[in-house]
């Protein structure tokens, strides 16, 4: 018998209303909560879609394409996995999100050189790629204003990408207690189910 889902004197509907299946400050059920951040994750696919459609990006679209793939796999099997209620499925999101969330505390690292020193690696990479193809009147600035540029741009990026992880982080948690919500579900009947017999 499993010591972790206690079935002592309740039934299923009250074990699932337990405070600790609950998420955001105890407002929702971490089931309605999973399926609410999986819908958000959803339409960021269906954007990240729209926007490399319309052309906004220039990354080259074979990358981009294996990362909407892999990306929208991961969340519909996020989402069958939280309506039927199985935490294998629930996985896939689970390990992406960690992949993302080390490539974005690396993406974090790399720009974070360019705050310190804008002669960096990633200084360079500041200038050349976004602010020469976003100032038109690039040659009329001076090496003071160009690092300052720079700069404010690794702070943009670094507060970007730290907030994305940070949601990542997030979703994944969430992720991750519904499928543990699913799986204390299936001890619970198994033991009620060894308690009858």
């Amino acid at each position: 018998m499993n010591e972790d889902v206690e079935t002592n004197g309740i039934d299923l509907k009250t074990f699932k209303e337990q405070k600790k299946y609950r998420c955001l400050c105890g407002c929702l059920h971490i089931k309605n909560g999973a399926f609410l951040m999986s819908l958000w994750a959803a339409l960021l696919v269906f954007l990240n879609i729209t926007v490399k459609i319309i052309g906004f990006t220039e990354t080259d679209w074979n990358w981009m394409f294996l990362f909407l793939i892999t990306d929208g796999v991961s969340v519909l099997s996020l989402i069958y996995g939280i309506k039927s209620e199985k935490p294998a499925l629930i996985q896939p999101f689970v390990v992406l999100s960690i992949l993302t969330i080390s490539l974005l505390f690396l993406l974090v690292i790399f720009f974070s050189t360019a705050i310190v020193d804008q002669e960096s690696y990633a200084g360079h990479y500041i200038e050349t790629e976004f602010i020469r193809k976003t100032f038109k009147n690039f040659n009329r600035f001076s090496s003071t204003d160009i690092q300052h540029e720079i700069k404010i741009s690794a702070i943009v990026y670094v507060s970007f990408l730290s907030t994305i992880a940070l949601l990542h982080i997030w979703f994944s948690w969430i992720s991750f207690k519904c499928a543990s919500f699913y799986r204390d579900c299936e001890n619970f009947c198994l033991n009620k189910n060894e308690m009858h017999e």
